[in-house]
């Protein structure tokens, strides 16, 4: 198990580079990542059936249990109007849900027997993201032909081995207040100061405006609880600068005053909307969202750009909320477990958020919240993994 941890934690900064379409369910996208918490996860059930261990939940297990059950309740209400094509991408992803579930019980049972320096690891995690992305913003800034493969087309930002300026954004800001956090600990040599300016730096060069907001919540959490209201003018004026002097040599990407994302994103809420008011009660099943866009005209089977759009985009299996596409897929009891889940991590972390860990996670976790508003980052494996990383070390009773 000491070992799948480790491959996790050297995966992980290769984001999308490494997953794998299957070619019989071109929907379907295998990632190393999900794969290794499935073997971490298989192995600590084996030994805890062999040595006959107590099953004892740790802290926000039962909310995710609750939740997982009627995501598959929901997928199963539909399984009727779903030919097996449909239906077996849709439970592949509900069995993913369930791995990173007992993934994060069986990192709880692993961390209580180990000691590894977690933060210097999370930090470490980020540089290598942050050097990634910015080589590629170095050698290949024009990523425009990633269209034809599923993905929005990007000029002149960093979008990183995660092909998307948002959720690199998001994790680069997540390993930010890992590095501040620690920062205000005690005294950090000039390397730990040249780690935190990369990822920085790299972190404006998204040009990702959902990424500066992030970045201003969580530390606005942790500047605001240390008292420490300079500190906070101090980052946000850096990267007001920082903005001001980066190249920005064309494309609308790079424009910050940039209308078409928001129209875009404003039609998309339009569209969950308008399943919820049809499927409010029990939803239209878990993760079957690609085939209710394809089937409503939202996402066009065809278009001389892209064929079969509707199965290559990333962004047609899910909406760009979290918390409306739990509603729109699990119904109403989906939503309201949703928010049991995640009001009850936010709850035990604000008891905590006069200690260290406490502070970094709630400022991480409410981060993550606001950015769900507007892409669907709270089932993305990688934020789920690294908030697991965070969980483990808040010491909560259930």
């Amino acid at each position: 198990m000491k070992v799948i941890f480790f491959l996790i934690l050297l995966v992980f900064p290769l984001g999308q580079l490494l997953r794998w379409q299957l070619p019989f369910l071109p929907e379907v996208r295998l990632q190393p990542l999900d794969f290794l918490a499935f073997l971490f996860a298989g192995l600590w059930f084996i030994k805890k059936v062999c040595r006959k261990e107590k099953w004892v939940p740790p802290a926000f297990f039962k909310p995710m249990a609750v939740f997982g059950l009627v995501a598959a309740f929901s997928l199963l209400l539909k399984l009727p109007q779903l030919p097996l094509k449909e239906f077996l991408p849709a439970s592949f992803y509900l069995l993913r849900l369930w791995i990173w579930f007992f993934f994060y019980w069986a990192l709880v049972d692993f961390s209580a027997k180990q000691s590894f320096p977690l933060t210097k690891y999370l930090i470490l995690e980020g540089v290598a993201m942050a050097l990634l992305a910015l080589t590629q913003y170095l050698l290949l800034p024009d990523t425009r032909f990633l269209l034809y493969l599923g993905w929005d087309d990007h000029l002149f930002r960093a979008i990183g081995s995660f092909l998307d300026p948002a959720f690199t954004g998001l994790l680069l800001a997540l390993a930010f207040f890992v590095w501040i956090t620690e920062l205000l600990r005690r005294k950090q040599p000039p390397t730990f100061w040249l780690a935190g300016g990369i990822i920085f730096l790299v972190l404006a060069l998204t040009f990702s405006r959902l990424s500066y907001l992030v970045l201003l919540v969580g530390l606005g959490i942790i500047f605001w609880q240390k008292k420490r209201k300079f500190a906070y003018l101090f980052f946000g004026g850096l990267l007001v600068t920082l903005l001001w002097f980066l190249p920005k040599p064309q494309g609308e990407g790079v424009n910050l005053f940039r209308l078409s994302s928001l129209v875009a994103r404003s039609e998309n809420y339009r569209q969950v909307w308008q399943v919820i008011r049809e499927h409010w009660l029990f939803g239209v099943g878990f993760n079957t969202y690609r085939y209710v866009q394809r089937d409503a005209g939202f996402v066009q089977p065809n278009r001389w750009l892209v064929p079969d759009l509707w199965q290559k985009s990333n962004a047609a299996a899910g909406a760009d909320n979290s918390f409306l596409f739990v509603w729109a897929t699990t119904g109403i009891f989906g939503f309201l477990a949703y928010l049991w889940w995640w009001g009850k991590i936010v709850a035990e972390s604000w008891k905590a958020r006069k200690t260290r860990v406490g502070l970094l996670v709630l400022a991480s976790v409410m981060a993550v919240i606001v950015s769900s508003l507007a892409v669907n980052s709270l089932f993305y494996p990688w934020v789920l993994a690294w908030l697991w990383l965070l969980l483990i070390s808040l010491k909560v009773e259930n």
